[in-house]
């Protein structure tokens, strides 16, 4: 079990809401200090027609605002394809396992575990929702918790090089 620094917390993006039928909708999770991503979800505004399962992209990306930095990029879907009604939540829960193998004494093993997913002070999360051939409004949150800063986080703008003690 691990033991964690902050508590769990939402950041609920409630004036950016997200076009289902429009690809190029997406928030940006920029967080002002190290977190630990534990859900990704969204909420139904206005009904979402779910004919072939809303897909949502969340892209990692190690430099906040460069597209080229995406090292991981998660595809989730709703496969459910009933209409889903105003005031929907549906989520991703980061720590579940993605894939498991036989281990070698016979147990099930997970072999890419998902999660939690960490994003560094400077990263950012880019989370699109899309399906160009359903329609209706979503908006995203981001469950995370909070993990303390280090040395390594901690940048002084005004000089090429810092060298950081913490005392504890």
């Amino acid at each position: 079990m691990s033991t964690y620094w902050g508590t769990r917390k939402v950041r609920v993006y409630d004036s950016d809401e997200l076009n289902i039928d429009d690809n190029s909708d997406s928030i940006l999770f920029t967080p002002g200090n190290p977190v630990d991503v534990k859900r990704i979800g969204l909420i139904v505004r206005t009904a979402v027609a779910n004919a072939s399962g809303v897909v949502d992209l969340t892209m990692h990306k190690r430099v906040a605002g460069a597209s080229a930095s995406e090292t991981e990029t998660f595809t989730l879907a709703v496969t459910d394809t009933t209409t889903l009604a105003q005031g929907a939540v549906v989520y991703w829960d980061m720590d579940v396992a993605i894939a498991q193998a036989t281990g070698s004494d016979g147990s099930l093993v997970d072999v890419a575990p998902r999660g939690p997913l960490n994003v560094n002070v400077g990263e950012e999360l880019q989370i699109e929702v899309e399906n160009a051939s359903d329609s209706g409004v979503v908006t995203a949150w981001v469950e995370y918790i909070e993990l303390p800063f280090t040395g390594q986080d901690l940048v002084d703008a005004g000089a090429t090089e810092k060298t950081v003690t913490i005392v504890l």
